[in-house]
This record gives C-alpha cells, sequence and structure tokens, in this order.
C-alpha cells in the first residue's frame, strides 16, 4: 500500500526572492511507515499578551533591529514565549550566526512537550539550530546551517548553503535543499532527500530510504533528466531502500538491501553500487508499466564487476562478476510514475 509523503519548503528573502521545493515521493513511502516527522501543535508567533498555556508576549520597542533582546516580555502561561521583533523589522535582517537550543516548555527552539516547532531561519548566517525531546520542525537558512533533530521524530530542511543534518534519535525526515549536504539519519529508519547538489547521506541505524535521484520536475514523476549531481549514499545497518541517481555512489552496508535505478539515469554516469551481496541485495530496475523490456548483464571494462543494462542501455553498475549475478538479484519493477522518455 502507498503512502504519499509531501514535502513544500518555501523560503522567502527580502522582496523578491523566492524559493520552493515540492516533493512528492510513493516510493519513499514504502518502507517508511509512520514517520509523520510532525508534532501535535502549531506555535505561530503573534502580538498580544501571553496568559494560556502557549502564550506569546511581545516585548519589542519601537524600530529597534535585531540587537535587543529578544525576550523582554513576559509569558503567563507554562509554555510562555517572548517575541522580540516588532512589525517594522522581522527576518530580512542580516541576523549574523545563530544558535538555537533545545528548552524543555517550548521556548521557540525544540522543547519536550512533542509540539510542532518551526524555527524561523536566518537570512545569512551560519545557524545552528538545536532541538529537543519532541517532534521538531528545523529549518536551515541561506548559510552553512548545522541541525541537530535531537530525540523523536524530526523533520530537517537545510535550504540553501552547505548545511550538515543529523536526525539523532527518533524517525526522522532530513531534505538537504540546495547545495552540497551531510545528512546523518541517526539511530532509527529515517528517509534522507539530499536534493540539488553533491550531498553525503548516511542512513546509520535502522531501516532507511535514501534518496539520491533529482530530476529537473517539483513533482512524484520520474523524466529523463535525472541531474548529474554525484551523492554519496550509505545505508548504514539495517534493511535499507536506496533510490539512486546519475553518478551516485551507493554502498548498503550491513543487512539485505535494495538499490533502485532505472532509464532516467545519465547510461555515461550510471550510479555505482559497492557492496552488492548476490542472495541478500537486491537491484530493482524500473520500468513503465505493461512494457517489454530485456535485462542484460555484461562485464564492466573497467574496474571489474558488472555493467546492468536496460534494453542494451547501461542503468547501473556492480561490485561483482556478471556469473554472481542471478534473476533474483536484478528484477524489473513496474513504477507508474515513469514518463515513456525515461522507460
Amino acid at each position: 500500500m502507498h503512502h504519499i509523503m509531501y514535502l513544500l519548503c518555501c523560503l522567502t528573502v527580502g522582496a523578491g526572492l523566492f524559493f520552493l521545493v515540492d516533493f512528492v515521493s510513493d516510493e519513499i513511502s514504502d518502507n517508511d511507515d509512520d514517520d509523520t516527522g510532525s508534532g501535535d501543535d502549531d506555535m505561530p508567533i503573534d502580538d498580544g499578551t501571553g496568559d494560556g498555556d502557549d502564550g506569546m508576549d511581545d516585548g519589542m520597542d519601537d524600530d529597534d533591529g535585531m540587537d535587543d533582546d529578544m525576550g523582554d516580555g513576559t509569558g503567563d502561561g507554562d509554555d510562555g514565549m517572548d517575541d522580540g521583533m516588532d512589525d517594522d523589522d522581522g527576518m530580512d535582517d542580516d541576523m549574523g550566526d545563530d544558535t538555537g537550543d533545545g528548552g524543555d516548555d517550548d521556548g521557540g527552539d525544540g522543547g519536550d512537550d512533542h509540539d510542532d516547532i518551526t524555527i524561523v531561519p536566518g537570512t545569512d548566517g551560519d545557524d545552528t539550530l538545536q532541538g529537543g525531546a519532541g517532534n521538531d520542525q528545523l529549518q536551515g537558512g541561506l548559510g552553512d546551517d548545522v541541525l541537530f533533530g535531537g530525540d523523536s521524530d524530526d523533520s530537517l530542511f537545510g535550504a540553501r548553503g552547505q548545511d550538515s543534518l543529523y536526525g539523532e534519535g527518533g524517525q526522522d525526515h532530513l531534505y538537504g535543499g540546495v547545495g552540497s549536504d551531510l545528512l546523518d539519519g541517526g539511530t532509527e529508519g529515517d528517509t534522507l532527500v539530499g536534493g540539488l547538489g553533491e550531498d553525503t547521506m548516511l542512513g546509520g541505524a535502522g531501516d532507511d530510504v535514501l534518496v539520491g535521484f533529482m530530476d529537473s520536475r517539483i513533482d512524484d514523476v520520474k523524466d529523463a533528466s535525472d541531474l548529474l549531481d554525484r551523492d554519496i549514499l550509505d545505508g548504514g545497518d539495517g534493511m535499507d531502500r536506496l533510490l539512486m541517481g546519475s553518478g551516485d555512489t551507493a554502498t548498503g552496508g550491513a543487512d539485505a538491501d535494495v538499490f533502485v535505478t532505472g532509464a532516467y539515469v545519465d547510461a555515461a554516469n550510471v550510479p555505482v553500487v559497492t557492496d552488492f551481496t548476490p542472495g541478500e541485495d537486491v537491484l530493482e530496475v524500473e520500468i513503465l508499466p505493461g512494457a517489454d523490456y530485456t535485462i542484460t548483464v555484461e562485464p564492466a571494462s573497467s574496474a571489474g564487476g558488472s555493467v546492468i543494462l536496460l534494453d542494451g542501455v547501461p542503468v547501473a553498475r556492480l561490485n561483482v562478476a556478471p556469473t554472481d549475478i542471478t534473476a533474483t538479484n536484478v528484477v524489473a519493477v513496474e513504477n507508474p510514475n515513469l514518463t515513456s522518455d525515461a522507460a
């Protein structure tokens, strides 16, 4: 049964810069049950007086900029939060290098109460955002950011820059965005999506999903224009699923893993699997539903191993000899989300 996961990440800078990523993948959901990465409550920052459990107080003087303290007001409730910005300022100012720490009572960064915390990104600086014990949502800005999810099921968004995202505990969703990023899932079954750029994805422990494929579309349809950004995918321990793109290097790690490719990869820069284990691992070659196909195996012309061809076109290279590969190791899988020029 397919579950569809939607990602919508928007970043607005100044008056005119707009960044939008809309990622949808049925394949991720196949191996990623109950990984919502979201909490129970939303925490918008509003003006006014915080008299309830999640009140926000506005403690900002007129036109003071971001040099003022962020905590002039006082929240009367259990989860009071002070707003140090007035309506004339905001996050378009240069924020510098920022650090946000997790607290116990939802103080703006990741807390322990399992709320859906949204961290407003700095615009220019290299930010460090730390989630807490709850289900947090952390979003970096334009700089080279470092995000720590903490415990529970978190969603980390790198946006632009060379970001480092650490899911840590819980079943996390990590999205690198634009730039060459490091994504480290942590200790449980995580979903890692590299995005644009030459990313390094480390699944760690647990049954992870790693996505190196990225084409020019903003939907879940795969066309023949997979972008050549040479990612490194390392599943680590667990039964992992690695969706490979052009030029990627994939290592499944311990346990039985599934590697995915198709005609959408660049035939001159096919993904390479470094630790394929016949009888344990599987290479899935995606085809159109009902399509006629022929899968063949040839010796690699250099560096040893085997080349897998779909209708005579290379789609992957494995580290094992052709004589070690059987029909159960390399299988065709119908994918209705392929365009005709990608199959």
